[in-house]
């Protein structure tokens, strides 16, 4: 008898609680939450246009480069071959465009979109470098890559110049809607492209926005002090002979 009561509160202790157990996981013990999915390239496209911050810390993260790529080379293909096909509808009248050198505008027009559709790409990877480096030495993070893609993204909402210029060559007032389409669509990239220089590089707000105009002041700075030389080489010319 005393050995079954012993095998019995044996069991009891076996399966009882212990004592202050409230019944919780202990740390490490409970159930592991799988790892979130990686992101697709429409969960890209659609966060940059709705949730921007969450998707520029995602790609300043992922980096996925293929998709920035892909983003800046297409709305550059769509504009260009838009500007193309326009012609004189999606530039000056007819009478006036002819005047110009018996079509000689028309193929300057063109020169001008296959010349802009490459500096345009030259223009993003130049822009990168300038940040990531000036941002580094306001004491960011160096994040090339992920500064490279970020920006590419923040291109992303310019597929929308093509029906703007669609509209404003054959729309009812299409001119004054272009104009002001294209007035917020610059304000529009130029807020994501602020926010794609703080989550790449993550730096503050201000010095986020101090960096983006830094480029356009420096390019401005160094074109003036270029014209100052150039226009002060005649007198120094002559001083500069026997």
């Amino acid at each position: 008898m005393e050995m079954e009561k012993r095998e019995n509160e044996e069991e009891k202790d076996a399966f009882s609680p212990n004592p202050g157990d409230t019944g919780a996981a202990a740390p490490g013990t409970g159930p592991i939450c799988p790892p979130a999915p990686p992101w697709s390239a429409w969960d890209y496209l659609y966060h940059v246009m709705v949730k921007p911050e969450q998707a520029f810390s995602m790609a300043a993260q992922e980096k996925p480069i293929r998709l920035a790529v892909a983003v800046v080379l297409i709305t550059s293909v769509i504009s260009l071959i838009v500007d193309l096909s326009l012609g004189n509808a999606g530039g000056l009248p007819d009478r006036l465009s002819s005047r110009l050198a018996g079509g000689a505008f028309e193929k300057m027009r063109a020169s001008l979109s296959i010349v802009g559709f490459f500096f345009g790409i030259f223009f993003w990877f130049l822009r990168t470098g300038f940040y990531n480096l000036a941002g580094e030495l306001m004491g960011g993070a160096s994040n090339g890559k992920g500064l490279l893609v970020c920006l590419g993204l923040a291109h992303w909402p310019s597929i929308l110049l093509a029906p703007l210029s669609l509209i404003g060559a054959y729309g009812p007032g299409g001119q004054v809607i272009e104009g002001l389409g294209r007035f917020a669509l610059g304000l529009w990239t130029l807020f994501l492209e602020i926010l794609a220089i703080r989550a790449a590089l993550q730096l503050s707000s201000r010095r986020a926005v101090f960096l983006y105009f830094l480029l356009p002041l420096s390019v401005v700075l160094l074109t003036v002090i270029a014209l100052i030389l150039i226009a002060k080489l005649p007198a120094l010319a002559p001083a500069a002979l026997p």
